[in-house]
């Protein structure tokens, strides 16, 4: 199975995010603030991204959020996302369709989930090239190690491919 790029999906994948208001006004610990948000970085971030850049191929963050959102999480957080690495909510909805068939998407929700379906479809990718791990909701964090094993199988025949 050839791979081209590797989409990475934001809320919920590699970060958490809520609005200050709805917790309460002041920053939980662990949280940093970002806007009017209180965000999480999923503790094994880092190594989600070192594994699907490790393959060599482009690396992107997807995001049904606007691209500045995601663009502002992603310095915060150091993720090593450039601005042209960054597939917003302009994009998403620009109506094209089939943009990297060759890519995998990393996401949080069921394959058939409406918004993973759109996701998908503007991707032009099937469900054989859409890798689900479970939803990170800030604290506390579930088992990283099993998610990031989750993720090197996954991964691991389009390794084997190149």
């Amino acid at each position: 199975m050839r791979l081209t790029s590797i989409f990475f999906d934001l809320d919920e994948t590699l970060i958490h995010s809520v609005l200050a208001e709805e917790g309460g006004g002041e920053c939980p610990a662990g949280a940093t603030v970002f806007g009017p948000y209180h965000s999480w970085m999923r503790p094994c971030a880092f190594d989600l991204l070192k594994a699907a850049r490790s393959i060599g191929v482009p690396t992107f963050l997807c995001t049904t959020s606007e691209r500045r959102y995601a663009s502002g999480l992603s310095k915060l957080f150091d993720l090593g996302f450039a601005e042209n690495e960054i597939l917003g909510y302009e994009h998403l909805t620009s109506g094209q369709t089939g943009l990297a068939p060759g890519a995998v998407l990393i996401d949080d929700m069921e394959p058939g989930h409406e918004i993973a379906q759109f996701k998908r479809q503007v991707l032009g990718i099937g469900t054989e090239r859409y890798c689900q791990l479970p939803a990170f909701r800030g604290r506390p964090p579930g088992d990283e190690n099993a998610v990031i094993q989750s993720l090197n199988a996954f991964l691991r025949p389009f390794r084997n491919a190149r």
